[in-house]
């Protein structure tokens, strides 16, 4: 029933941005179209930053929850982002035009970062079991890793979208494909070989 209420409210901002530019859009106008109450909208939400975030996590990245990232199907879900981003094109470029920007650029970073985390974490386990051995690797360099690999296809996600995404979304993937090659993997390599 939340998630119902919380998608209710999501749609009535989709409706509203059609009309008119996101930053003057008030909780009050928002609850009106999503015909509930300012109470209802602060059970769920602090704002509509937050709203913002919670869109770009069910919205635009809902698959990312669905499936477990491997090193297999990883090619699949950066299709999926692109696919995403492209279909929600028209909304993001209004929010990237608001004041909600910053933060929508960091929901953003947030959920590629869970994403490359699983992708990491997959690719130790996949290590690991094929050298029947655990993978010397630090809880710090696996931090460093995950943030360096998101920031990097961020970065690449964010050049494309500023593009006008002129690069189809198979060329897209293939690109960065080609950018980061076995990079994860060769990293990962040399970090277990250090004397941790």
């Amino acid at each position: 029933m939340a998630r119902n209420t919380c998608k209710q409210i999501a749609d009535a901002l989709l409706r509203l941005m059609d009309q008119k530019e996101l930053d003057s859009i008030t909780v009050w106008e928002l609850t009106e179209e999503a015909n509930v109450n300012k109470k209802t909208f602060y059970y769920h939400f602090h704002s509509i930053a937050e709203l913002l975030d919670w869109m770009c996590f069910t919205k635009i990245f809902s698959y990312t929850e669905e499936t477990q990232i491997t090193a297999s199907n990883w090619t699949m879900f950066l299709g999926k982002i692109t696919t995403a981003i492209r279909s929600n094109r028209d909304y993001i470029t209004k929010i990237l035009s608001s004041g909600y920007s910053p933060e929508f650029l960091q929901s953003m970073s947030n959920v590629i970062g869970i994403m490359m985390e699983s992708y990491v974490q997959q690719i130790i386990k996949n290590w690991e079991s094929e050298h029947t051995e655990q993978m010397r690797i630090t809880k710090t360099q696996l931090e460093y890793l995950t943030r360096y690999h998101t920031m990097a296809f961020f970065g690449v996600v964010e050049k494309w979208f500023q593009n006008g995404m002129e690069l189809s979304d198979e060329e897209f993937t293939s690109l960065f494909l080609m950018l980061s090659g076995n990079s994860v993997f060769h990293t990962l390599e040399l970090f277990s070989g250090m004397d941790n």
